[in-house]
């Protein structure tokens, strides 16, 4: 202990002596308490006996006199002052120490008692150097609280917390080490025994001694993990999750998916703000939203996030007004590209739907015209010689006629109402049947490669219509390749998933052949891609094309219950992929041609047409073929015009569609009275009486209109003939 020495004491000690001795000698009877005072002095300042050592020289056996007498005296005295004097003192230091050590320990078993954290006090117990237990040597209240343990003094831990030995052998690693080494450590720790989290710092009062001082933190390691849980969910989301400051714009925080849409690390985007994120956002409207959102609490739009690469997508945006100590913005963000895509495809489809029952109701109506103006021109010219100038006026209008109606057949197979004769078929052998054909089509200038799969399997198809479909894709491809190219036609087995028919609206799921035709050529853009299939749209130059290829192409497929895609990009060609249902059933091998008979007959026909035009020229017709014609204008009158009639009629010509009875309930109603009665049915397009989903009821024959002198006698007599 250092103790500080008073300055001041030895002057005054030299002035003491100097007047006590020097200055005036003291009195013989006075000369033994002078001297036991001087004593005092002198022992009591080192620099006191310096001075009377130097101004006391002269003097010096009085000096030493002085002191023997006070020497004597003090021994007499000595006794009395020890019980006078130096024990009221010693007695009076000891009290104040007492005092203050209890007073210390007072506060300490306050401090001890009171303290929020948990204190233990404990002896490590080592086992061949190993620590193997401890033992408790003192706790405080809060360590009963926090642990929930009673009455552990006394006892060790493996007493009090059975398994703890096997469940956080770390704490008798770290106990162990701080009582050896006495370097206090600080850790946090999960005793599984007590399902307890603490935050423990240990230190060491002594060898294999340690105290330890914890906390209770389970509450806050349940939020800790709940908030990571919280995390992880928001980073897994499939929607981007935004916070954002209601009064910056800034980004406080994203998630996961966010990142990972935007193409920006959660470092980058919490240095961007929402203006760089959404293009269609600025301060003003910026501020305008965050006003609503006070007031309302949600918000909901749709807009446009842009990535790092200054790509767009399409999203729909959720926003709510969370007040905490501040203000935040809580954005969900979805990526709706799918979404849009599925919408453009289904107005896309609603469009061609409406265009496609437009075109039929054309076609329809134009078809009955050709009927009357083919037909007419047909009799006229087989009227006049072959000499006669008008043959050739009334040639020149039947093949107008014809063009007319190729026109009017593509706009129906567009529309899906022209009839098909579905057949089993082997699309690898159609289109190996079909390259001579092509090559002479598209010209040597382009290479044709046709590539059938083996094994390919079976589609039901009308081979007609997808050798039509086949022929106008390449005649497409053969114009996009004006200086020359190749043409790739292949045909591939493949399986289409949930996945896939979730992304194409029209396919099912299931196994499919797939008719694919390649191109080298131009290639579209995204803007000619949408339209391509619409009618009478084209690319091409003026007079090159009606634009019906393509939208004849989309409605065979769609009539054929497939599904058509187009893949292309400007300067990279063009891919057209068909896909059609797979068959279990096997394609039937050609059969040979029947000859047909003479288009000609003496038999009865009895021909129902509600158009008066085409009924006078069809009867006509089969008048000039050798047969009787019964004509009625409807079912009703057809059904009296019967009863009237006494002779056989042996084959109904009627029309599909007319009012009152269609011609299918008439030939049902003259079916049980006329057993032996053929029937053959015509229409501008196809009608449910007959038809469904394009496709002929089985044993129906059908004639589509316009129909030709000859192809109508040709076919009124195969049906005889049956």
């Amino acid at each position: 202990m250092t103790h500080r020495r008073n300055h001041g004491m030895p002057a005054a000690a030299s002035g003491w002596v100097e007047r006590l001795w020097l200055s005036d000698p003291p009195k013989q009877n006075l000369r033994p308490l002078v001297g036991f005072l001087c004593l005092l002095l002198v022992i009591s300042s080192a620099e006191a006996l310096v001075v009377l050592a130097l101004t006391a020289l002269p003097k010096m056996s009085t000096f030493f006199e002085t002191i023997i007498d006070s020497l004597f005296i003090t021994l007499i005295l000595a006794p009395v002052l020890w019980r006078a004097v130096v024990m009221p003192l010693r007695n009076a230091a000891q009290n104040r120490a007492a005092a203050a050590l209890g007073e210390s320990d007072s506060r300490y078993h306050s401090l001890f008692e009171n303290m929020l954290e948990g204190y233990a006090h404990c002896k490590m117990l080592f086992e061949h150097g190993e620590p193997q237990d401890w033992l408790y040597i003192d706790v405080n209240a809060a360590f009963e609280q926090l642990t929930g343990l009673k009455n552990v003094v006394g006892k060790t831990v493996r007493e009090c917390i059975p398994g703890i030995r096997e469940s956080n052998p770390e704490l008798f690693d770290i106990y162990g080490r701080v009582a050896l080494t006495g370097k206090a450590e600080r850790f946090e720790t999960h005793v599984e025994p007590l399902g307890i989290w603490f935050s423990i710092a240990v230190y060491s009062p002594g060898k294999e001694y340690f105290t330890a001082v914890f906390d209770n933190i389970t509450e806050r390691k349940q939020v800790e993990e709940a908030l990571k849980l919280f995390r992880t969910l928001i980073d897994r989301s499939n929607d981007i999750i935004e916070v954002v400051d209601p009064v910056t714009g800034r980004f406080l925080d994203v998630n996961e998916r966010g990142c990972l849409d935007l193409g920006y690390t959660r470092e980058e985007v919490l240095e961007l703000s929402v203006f760089d994120i959404d293009p269609m956002v600025d301060k003003e409207s910026f501020a305008t939203s965050v006003n609503g959102l006070r007031k309302s609490g949600t918000l909901r739009w749709e807009g446009i996030h842009r990535r790092k690469n200054g790509s767009t997508f399409p999203v729909e945006v959720g926003i709510s007004y969370v007040q905490l100590d501040r203000e935040y913005a809580v954005a969900v963000v979805r990526d709706i590209t799918e979404r849009t895509q599925l919408q453009a495809q289904f107005l896309q489809a609603q469009k061609m739907e409406v265009v496609g029952r437009l075109a039929s109701g054309i076609a329809h109506d134009f078809n009955n015209l050709l009927t009357v103006i083919n037909g007419t021109a047909d009799i006229a010219s087989m009227d006049l010689r072959e000499d006669d100038s008008l043959r050739a006026d009334f040639q020149e209008i039947r093949r107008a006629g014809e063009r007319a109606a190729s026109l009017t057949g593509q706009l129906l197979a567009f529309s899906r109402r022209q009839v098909m004769k579905p057949e089993v078929l082997n699309l690898s052998t159609l289109i190996t049947d079909l390259q001579g054909m092509l090559q002479r089509l598209i010209g040597e200038d382009i290479d044709l490669v046709v590539v059938p799969a083996k094994d390919v399997g079976s589609v039901r198809a009308d081979p007609g219509q997808i050798e039509q479909v086949v022929m106008n894709l390449a005649v497409n491809a053969r114009d996009a390749m004006l200086n020359g190219g190749t043409l790739t036609i292949e045909t591939g087995q493949v399986e289409l998933d949930e996945i896939y028919a979730a992304e194409h609206p029209s396919v099912q799921p299931g196994p499919h052949v797939m008719l694919a035709i390649s191109d080298t050529g131009v290639g579209m853009d995204e803007a000619t891609r949408t339209r391509i299939f619409e009618p009478f749209f084209t690319t091409k130059g003026p007079g090159r094309g009606t634009g019906l290829g393509l939208s004849t192409v989309y409605g065979i497929v769609k009539q054929s219950g497939g599904s058509i895609w187009v893949y292309s990009e400007v300067g990279k060609g063009t891919t057209f992929k068909i896909y059609l249902a797979q068959v279990e059933a096997v394609a039937r091998e050609d059969q040979p041609a029947r000859t047909p008979s003479a288009a000609r007959g003496n038999e009865t026909i009895l021909m129902v047409e509600d158009e008066e035009a085409i009924r006078l020229v069809a009867k006509r017709i089969l008048e000039r073929a050798g047969y009787t014609v019964l004509v009625a204008a409807n079912g009703g009158e057809a059904l009296a015009l019967l009863e009237r009639h006494d002779g056989a009629v042996h084959l109904l010509f009627t029309d599909v569609v007319m009012p009152g009875l269609s011609g299918r309930e008439l030939a049902k109603t003259l079916a049980s009275s006329h057993p032996e009665m053929k029937v053959l049915y015509t229409s501008g397009y196809t009608d449910s009486a007959i038809v469904h989903h394009g496709m002929l009821d089985e044993g129906t024959i059908f004639i589509h209109k316009p129909y030709a002198i000859e192809g109508l006698t040709r076919k009124i007599r195969e049906v005889l003939d049956l």
